[in-house]
Order: C-alpha cells, then structure tokens, then sequence
C-alpha cells in the first residue's frame, strides 16, 4: 500500500473506514439554501408522482434501517456543517437498483462545493479495454459485482459533518437531518477510497492465495468483477475464496454468471442446498437504453451484452434500427443514435463510422 492510500484510510477493531481528505476551505461552504431550495423542487415532483414518493423513502428508510445515515438532531455551527442537495436517479433496464438517491456534492452558491473541497485521489481503475481482452482469453468466463459497494465503506467522524441531507415528513410537517455514515455516492472521490479500501482489505490473503487476490484486483472495474479460468475446478475454488474473503471485510459479491453448466450448478453451500449461479442472482432481461428484449442466456459484462451459452459478444442492431426509424431526421437525433452503441473494443467500427461520415457530410453541405 502507498503512503497516500494509507492516508485516506483509517484500521479500527478490523473494520475498514476512508477518510476523504480536504483541502483548507472544506469548512468555508456556502449554507443550506440551496439544499432547501431542491427539496421543495422534489416535493413539487412527488405531488404530481406519488409512486415515486414512495419509492423514495423506501431507499431512505433502507438506509436508516442499514446504518448507512442516522438521524441528527442538532443543526450543527453555521459555517462548519453541509446539507447536500439530492435528487431521484431512475434505471429502469437495472434488474435491482431501479431507482438511486444520487447527492450533488458539486453543488456551490457562495463558497466551494464540496467536491472542490476534497481532494479526489489518484485513478486506479483498470483500462475497460485490457480488462475486457483478459475476460476473452479464457476458456470460462465468471462475473458478479459488489452489492452497494460504496454505502460499505465508512467515513472518518470529521467528514460525517460535511456529508449530511435534508429530509420531511409532510404528515406531521417537520423537517429532518440525516448524516452519512459510508461514504456518499455523488462525491468525486469515491471511486479511489472504494479501490483503495478493498485493496487495503485483500491485502490480508495476498500470500497464501496471492494467484486469486491477483486476478480479483486485476479485473475489477469499480464494483463489476470480470475474471476468467481455464479449468471448473479452478471457477469453483476462485469463487468459494473470494465469496469468503469479501465477506469479511462486509462486501457481497452477488449477481453470479458464468458460461460453463457445471460451474453454474456447482453447490456452493450443501447444508442449504443452494446454487452457486441461482435465479435471483442471474442476470437474464436487459433493457439497450429505451428499447426492451429478452435475452435468457445474455448479461451485462461491462455494458457489453454476453452471451453465455455460445461465449460471443452480442449488438442487438433490430431494437436500435426500429428506434432510430421513429426518430425526426435531425442532426442531433443522428448524433444520438450513433451514441447509442458502446463499443469500446472497437468491434464495430465500420459500422459506427459511417453514421459519422453522414454527419459530416451534411455539416459541409450546411444541412439542418
């Protein structure tokens, strides 16, 4: 570990917490106006949405009941605290998290935003592009990710003044204040604290299981693991030490696929008697931006469709196609359907250019 990953951690009781490191006007931030002024303009909203009302503070109680915020009740010295404002992130191609409660800590009026006021480390992401190529050398692809990988990390008791929300209860018309306990999804720095702790924590197994640790850290992208073997026996003995070893440290990996059949009905747990790849944590229905299918043997590796049974990378050009045919013929609705195909292996170049090649064109014939 390097002395600036050591820094933003903090080792108590064995339980790992980050601490978000700020800069000298961290606690010269603007007051909570600006956090009222969202709230209302939410309110308004879930006048006219009451289902999105409810779903909403079903993530907030979720979180309460989890020990991710807790309630205040103190308003704390003007000038030394900051109420984040939040807003409703709605996925409805996600198969759990449909709706997210993301906080805007690049929000400012007066003073800095808090963003600006933390120091953002450095990037440890793995390139998606080596990560993918590695995922394709082997013969038995193997992905899961980290259930709420962020909301598992905790946070240093100076930084819980500065991550704190504003919330009602319209029946008996009161206002509320929560502080976060985990880190915050919305502040520039999570990708490195949450890298940089799970690092800090299979640390504990890089000697006796150092070929394992290895391959999990080396094709991890944020929260999305992405490895592969060349044997079953080794997917089973990858899967039941790192299953474990994240347990530990408070981290679930879940969402479990793999191409092989055997793997997918191995016993991970035979007094349970329950699968290692079960239904409920596969992935089988995907949503491509606004356009639905059904896909049994297909899932997400990277945003990357995959299909499992036939091991090939997959692009559904008939959902994009009958989109594009029901869109007005404008530049900008030409931009937006070439934007629509991630490919960041470059697979389908030739036939991403040449939806490139019709923009130009009309750009140099000066064409609306």
């Amino acid at each position: 570990m390097t002395i600036l990953q050591m820094k933003f951690l903090n080792i108590s009781n064995n339980d790992l917490s980050s601490d978000h490191q700020t800069k000298n006007d961290a606690f010269r931030l603007s007051e909570q106006e600006r956090s009222l002024k969202r709230l209302t303009s939410l309110q308004r909203k879930f006048e006219k949405n009451p289902e999105l009302k409810q779903r909403y503070q079903e993530v907030i109680t979720s979180y309460e009941n989890q020990n991710i915020i807790e309630r205040v009740y103190y308003p704390g010295v003007p000038g030394k605290v900051r109420n984040l404002p939040h807003r409703a992130v709605i996925r409805d191609d996600k198969e759990t998290t449909k709706l997210r409660v993301a906080f805007d800590g690049s929000a400012k009026e007066n003073g800095p935003s808090i963003n600006e006021s933390l120091y953002t480390g450095p990037c440890l992401l793995t390139w998606i592009y080596s990560t993918l190529l590695r995922f394709r050398m082997f013969k038995i692809g193997l992905i899961s990710d980290i259930r709420q990988a962020f909301l598992n990390v905790g946070i240093c008791n100076e930084l819980k003044y500065l991550l704190r929300f504003i919330w009602y209860d319209d029946k008996n018309n009161l206002l509320f204040i929560y502080r976060f306990l985990q880190i915050v999804f919305g502040i520039t720095s999570i990708p490195f604290l949450l890298n940089t702790t799970i690092k800090k924590h299979m640390e504990n197994y890089s000697d006796a299981f150092k070929e394992f640790t290895k391959k999990f850290l080396k094709d991890l992208f944020v929260d999305d693991s992405t490895v592969g073997v060349n044997t079953l026996s080794k997917g089973i003995q990858f899967y039941e030490f790192i299953k474990e070893a994240m347990n530990k440290g408070r981290f679930n990996l879940r969402k479990w696929f793999s191409k092989s059949p055997e793997l997918s009905e191995y016993n991970a747990d035979k007094k349970k008697n329950k699968a290692l790849l079960n239904q409920e944590d596969s992935y089988v229905k995907f949503k491509l931006n606004r356009s639905n299918y059904m896909e049994v043997n297909c899932v997400r590796v990277l945003e990357l469709l995959w299909n499992g049974k036939s091991d090939e990378l997959e692009f559904k050009f008939s959902a994009i196609v009958q989109e594009a045919l029901n869109l007005s013929l404008t530049k900008g609705n030409l931009l937006s359907v070439g934007a629509i195909f991630y490919d960041p292996l470059g697979l389908i170049s030739p036939i991403v250019i040449v939806t490139k090649l019709l923009f130009q064109a009309l750009c140099i014939d000066k064409l609306d």
